[in-house]
């Protein structure tokens, strides 16, 4: 599921489908999947879906990376957007964004060992900071990034 997640990070009704139905795993079989996931690193996979995402929303040029409002907000300055650029892609590259962030937030809280885990994770770091710049995430992404600063190793 994995694989097939980072192979449609570029299309965000289906890699969303696919981290709803992660998710979802989790919350039905937490210890299990907690140990599959430390195995498959898929925290780290999962944001840098979510990094490839906030990504391609500003390479269109649909969302102004300086003022992004809730992620929503849509460049009125070309009159001919392609339908890549439409409210509703955005809307679900956003909703994309969310749903990893939920995915992480899930895996975050469900032991304590996996904050340690997360922690000595570089690119599951290197994706938080990265996401730290979506606004519509902000909030979410710093109070993760300042739970993992008060971990102790």
């Amino acid at each position: 599921m994995l694989d097939a997640l980072e192979h449609s990070a570029c299309n965000p009704e289906i890699a969303g489908l696919l981290v709803r139905s992660l998710v979802r795993i989790l919350q039905l079989s937490p210890e299990k999947t907690i140990t599959s996931c430390k195995t498959l690193n898929a925290v780290s996979r999962v944001l840098q879906v979510a990094c490839v995402q906030a990504q391609e929303c500003k390479r269109s040029g649909s969302m102004d990376p300086s003022s992004v409002n809730s992620g929503l907000e849509v460049l009125e300055s070309v009159p001919d957007q392609p339908k890549c650029n439409s409210p509703e892609t955005v809307q679900n590259w956003f909703g994309c964004m969310k749903m990893c962030m939920e995915f992480f937030t899930k895996f975050f809280a469900s032991a304590e060992d996996t904050k340690s885990f997360i922690l000595h994770s570089f690119a599951s770091i290197d994706c938080l900071f990265d996401l730290f710049w979506i606004e519509g995430l902000r909030d979410d992404v710093l109070r993760h990034i300042l739970d993992l600063m008060k971990v102790k190793i």
